[in-house]
């Protein structure tokens, strides 16, 4: 871990020279404790977050990912303005995010040392003393989620969202839902791929962010007395495509609730 927190602090630098002993202290509270709060009401969140963008100009050169570790990111919501993602997605890409993660203080405190010895080692323009003194400051609060500073918010005008990377890394399939339900009342994808590929957990992602159904094809294996030869010979042979048909893909298009033997 501290090796990739050493290199994480200092591409952080390298990003915000203007930064202070606050922001580097927010960003490891980040890389902890994500968003640092449960969300109670989506509603609200989605509310704040469309205040925040009624203000921003779109910047569709700017990175819309900045990497923070531990599998977390902020995506930067001018990058992504006008760009293709709903705010709802965004929104729900936020609340899933905050609703998932704890956070340790013990590991907060093992990164707040790692920062401190940065500064002994003159990595940073901070003093040892400096950073020491703040962060014995903090401690005593209880450690409380952090603001940024003024100066960073006045040189950088920080306007994002902390997600998980796993939402960077399908932000194009995303994109596209959100087109297609710009247009379409239902939306059907299916995903393929091997077996350990992921495909269960890009279809949790999915339902737990568009709040949909998802039909597992474990459900449709071929029962043994229809395994015949050449029917296991066939792509996709070994699934019971004919029912899956009957009791799920007919009914679908239908757009009322069904119920299928699992």
């Amino acid at each position: 871990m501290t090796a990739d927190l050493v290199c994480l602090i200092r591409k952080q630098y390298e990003l915000y020279l203007l930064l202070q002993i606050q922001d580097m202290v927010k960003l490891l509270y980040q890389n902890e404790f994500g968003p640092g709060h449960m969300v109670a009401a989506e509603a609200d969140s989605y509310q704040r977050l469309q205040a925040e963008c009624s203000d921003l100009n779109p910047r569709s050169s700017m990175p819309a990912f900045e990497d923070i570790g531990n599998g977390l990111c902020r995506l930067h919501l001018a990058a992504v303005k006008d760009g293709g993602i709903s705010l709802t997605t965004v929104n729900r890409f936020f609340v899933n995010t905050a609703n998932s993660i704890t956070g340790n203080v013990g590991n907060f405190e093992k990164k707040l040392a790692v920062f401190v010895r940065c500064c002994h080692e003159q990595l940073l323009p901070f003093s040892e003393a400096e950073a020491a003194a703040w962060i014995e400051a903090y401690r005593r609060q209880g450690y409380p989620a952090v603001s940024h500073s003024d100066i960073f918010r006045e040189t950088y005008s920080p306007s994002y969202r902390v997600v998980k990377t796993v939402f960077r890394d399908y932000l194009p399939l995303f994109c596209s839902l959100d087109r297609l339900l710009q247009t379409k009342d239902q939306v059907i994808v299916a995903i393929d791929g091997h077996c350990g590929g992921g495909k269960s957990s890009l279809a949790n992602l999915l339902q737990k962010t568009y709040d949909c159904n998802v039909f597992h094809m474990d459900d449709f294996f071929l029962p043994a007395a229809m395994k015949t030869k050449e029917r296991m010979q066939e792509p996709g042979g070994n699934i019971h495509y004919e029912r899956f048909y009957q009791e799920v893909l007919a009914q679908v298009s239908k757009n009322r609730p069904f119920r299928y033997r699992p």
